[in-house]
């Protein structure tokens, strides 16, 4: 994730929201933490996305 925004390249799509939500479970379990910079910074620019938020809220 060092060289790209998303998983799939430079647009976001459902691969991103299943990896995000993922993410977002370990992070409020404080397992992803400043041991994983680059996944930490992915979740950031997820949570950002409207997309994103609307997929965690539904």
């Amino acid at each position: 994730m060092a060289d790209r925004d998303f998983l799939l390249g430079a647009g976001f799509d459902a691969a991103d929201i299943m990896m995000g939500y993922s993410l977002e479970l370990l992070a409020r379990f404080d397992v992803l933490d400043d041991r994983y910079p680059n996944a930490h910074a992915y979740l950031t620019r997820l949570k950002a996305r409207d997309e994103f938020k609307r997929a965690l809220s539904a």
